[in-house]
């Protein structure tokens, strides 16, 4: 019988960190497309509702949970509202 493995957050952190010294490069790439694909998504929501669920569809992404670092949602939306009240221009 193999050994269990018990998954913390900070061994899942751990991993994360090993695979991003192993290839930095890919790191940022896949975490700069993440950043643009969410604000993406964001922009085109017009409440909190919908931007819960546009942030649930990157749950299973490889750097979803930096995510709330960037405040992508708060930025988005408040230009989002300023889009809205004040044509842009």
């Amino acid at each position: 019988m193999a050994p269990r493995v018990l998954w913390t957050p900070r061994s899942v952190f751990a991993l994360v960190l090993a695979a991003v010294a192993d290839d930095p490069e890919r790191a940022f790439e896949h975490l700069r497309t993440l950043l643009f694909d969410v604000s993406q998504a964001l922009f085109a929501c017009r409440d909190a509702a919908q931007a819960q669920l546009a942030l649930e569809r990157f749950a299973q992404q490889r750097f979803h949970a930096l995510l709330h670092h960037y405040q992508l949602s708060n930025w988005v939306l408040y230009f989002g509202s300023e889009r809205v009240t004040r044509p842009l221009g």
